[in-house]
């Protein structure tokens, strides 16, 4: 497994018949509740080398198999390295099961006149088998735009997990009190 990192955006990657459609996604901690974690989009020719490379420069990125190999043939490599989806959800899985086993301990040493309300977290998005498009988009952005989307909706549900996590005590404890940005792992 890869390394953890907690940079604020990364750029989701995948390539067409015209280029490559990149959209960046916003996965740090933000203050208020935004509107969108999608920050911004590009479609690039290949022939668009110093464009691409500028676009994801000092971000990891999250690809297709032919965006990969498209990055790979224009010489372009990682700078903060390629996220692993699959290592990522199963470390928000872990988390997650780590909360719900640290509420149930705090649950079992109370009394019945003081149980707690129960903890609820959300359900963390599973890594799509094969990226399907987004419905209504180009086709030549949609596949990195349901991409990006999933990536959003990973964050938005590590975001209610920290809400959750944050508005009780005992579970401040291993974590800290401050919100923690969803910490992605890397290769």
């Amino acid at each position: 497994m890869g390394e953890k990192t907690d940079l604020s955006a990364v750029a989701v990657v995948d390539a067409s018949s015209k280029g490559l459609a990149i959209w960046h996604a916003n996965v740090g901690v933000l203050e208020g509740v935004p509107s969108s974690r999608l920050t911004g989009a590009w479609l690039l020719l290949r022939e668009q080398v110093a464009e691409i490379r500028n676009v994801l420069a000092a971000k990891p990125w999250l690809a297709t198999s032919s965006a990969e190999k498209v990055i790979a043939d224009l010489g372009i490599g990682p700078t903060r390295g390629v996220i692993s989806a699959q290592a990522t959800v199963a470390a928000v899985q872990d988390e997650r099961r780590r909360l719900i086993a640290a509420f149930q301990d705090e649950q079992d040493q109370r009394d019945k006149a003081r149980q707690l309300v129960d903890l609820v977290l959300p359900a963390v998005p599973a890594v799509p088998e094969r990226w399907e498009p987004a419905e209504g988009a180009d086709a030549s952005v949609a596949t990195a735009l349901a991409m990006a989307r999933w990536v959003e909706r990973l964050v938005r549900t590590w975001d209610e997990i920290e809400a959750q996590r944050l508005a009780r005590p005992f579970l401040r404890q291993a974590g800290g009190s401050q919100q923690r940005p969803l910490a992605l792992v890397v290769a």
